[in-house]
């Protein structure tokens, strides 16, 4: 991970600065030398003091969290779509910040 920082840090800049085709290499690239390793010692990614609890983001109560935001009578206060379900993560979503430069 210290070996590949220097090549994911310098590929996320150039997406920063504007060059649009290289945020999905840089994507791809920090993900596969930084974060897939780092998410293999079972440590949590928002707060590496702790390992992982449970579920896929390290927290027990995600679960609980998603059933709570998709009730009809929060839904309806929140004012969010009926038709659409809340996803604590969306893959879909990520990878369009991905494709924008949104690293």
């Amino acid at each position: 991970m210290r070996d590949a920082y220097p090549t994911c840090a310098n590929m996320i800049k150039r997406c920063y600065d504007g060059v649009i085709s290289t945020c999905l290499t840089a994507s791809m690239y920090c993900n596969r030398h930084i974060v897939l390793p780092y998410y293999s010692t079972s440590r949590n990614p928002y707060d590496v003091r702790k390992q992982c609890e449970g579920g896929d983001l390290c927290y027990s109560d995600i679960g609980i969290i998603e059933q709570y935001l998709n009730r009809g009578n929060v839904r309806e206060e929140l004012g969010a779509d009926p038709w659409i379900q809340y996803k604590i993560c969306s893959s879909r979503v990520n990878f369009k910040f991905h494709m924008t430069g949104d690293l």
